[in-house]
């Protein structure tokens, strides 16, 4: 996996500027090679005891350069301005710059930052580490701690990058950039959790599970398992009722919700379900329907879904009335069970 460095910004601003102007170029600077022998390459042949006062303390501020690898990531910090970070593909190693500069005229007559780095310019990308793009821990780790350092989020680094490029975060409303990263790592949890109900739940147990969650919520007045196979259970196997309106005398009714549970991995592609649900509405009278499945959704099992409503409200034309039938699949089953079934989970202290 690549590796990411992120260096210091010089701190002079005309420093700065040779920089963020070499960077734009396709060159990472780094100082500490303020004498022309301060080739990396050469200095590391060399023994520590033989090394002048300034080679050593060249080589010890600067060896890690010799470890930077293409396909790794420089992040200069606070350039080309303070708060604001260039970070950048490395394309090639290490070299050091022949060529003399302007750069420290007061400590060096060769110049400065001619340790380099060439670097592909087409993944250069400068942002505000305060970017609601950027994922908060990485954006705690782009302040300044020392001339270097590494960032071991490797995985999060890319993924603020490419939030970055795509504008992710700026598509949407966030009020707490921190409450939007979390959901976002929870979602994939939540796949984790699905897989479990699978697993702990097959068949006939998932209708079980499914049903305990029913009896959890509220307005929920009767939950009745509806027996078991196709042919016997008309294509529900859970009948919920549950009331509607204002908790108001008279003001409330009685209605009923089929359901179809499957217990499925993968994706869901079979739409027999919903044959079985629209046999499940007819049969029961129902008001409402749903499907259960902890595979992931599918397009094919939604169009299938929403001919199915149109089917019922052509058939029921004259009542007007629109039956829904709603899907609760994958991710969602896990947000399910989390939201109503919390005292399956968790014992009560």
């Amino acid at each position: 996996m690549a590796n990411v460095w992120a260096l210091k910004a010089p701190d002079q601003s005309s420093k700065g500027k040779f920089v963020t102007d070499s960077v734009k170029s396709g060159v990472s600077r780094f100082g500490w090679s303020y004498i022309d022998n301060a080739d990396l390459r050469n200095l590391s042949q060399k023994d520590w005891n033989a090394m002048t006062d300034s080679e050593a303390h060249i080589y010890s501020n600067s060896a890690f350069l010799m470890d930077i690898e293409p396909g790794d990531w420089i992040v200069h910090v606070n350039l080309p301005n303070w708060g604001e970070c260039m970070a950048a593909r490395v394309s090639a190693k290490y070299y050091f710059d022949p060529e003399k500069n302007e750069l420290g005229k007061e400590y060096s007559q060769g110049g400065d930052f001619r340790h380099c780095i060439p670097i592909d310019t087409s993944s250069l990308v400068i942002f505000n580490r305060n970017n609601k793009n950027v994922l908060p821990q990485i954006s705690r780790r782009l302040k300044l701690q020392g001339r270097y350092w590494r960032i071991y989020a490797v995985k999060d680094f890319i993924k603020s990058i490419d939030n970055l490029r795509e504008g992710k975060a700026d598509k949407e409303e966030i009020s707490d950039v921190g409450i939007y990263y979390l959901k976002d790592d929870l979602e994939k949890s939540f796949a984790s959790i699905t897989k479990a109900i699978h697993k702990n739940h097959p068949g006939k147990k998932l209708e079980e599970l499914i049903a305990q969650i029913f009896e959890n919520m509220d307005g929920v007045i009767n939950v009745k398992r509806n027996g078991s196979g196709w042919k016997s259970d008309h294509g529900a196997d859970l009948i919920v009722d549950y009331s509607t309106g204002l908790p108001l005398t008279g003001l409330q009714k009685t209605e009923k919700l089929v359901v179809q549970i499957k217990s499925y991995t993968g994706s869901h592609v079979d739409v027999s379900a919903v044959h079985q649900i629209k046999q499940a509405i007819k049969r029961f009278g129902a008001d409402a329907a749903l499907i259960v499945s902890t595979a992931e959704p599918t397009d094919s099992i939604r169009i299938e879904i929403e001919n199915a409503i149109e089917e019922i409200k052509s058939a029921n034309e004259e009542s007007e009335k629109i039956i829904p039938i709603e899907l609760i699949a994958g991710n969602d089953v896990a947000k399910l069970l989390l939201r109503y079934g919390q005292n399956l989970l968790f014992e009560s202290q």
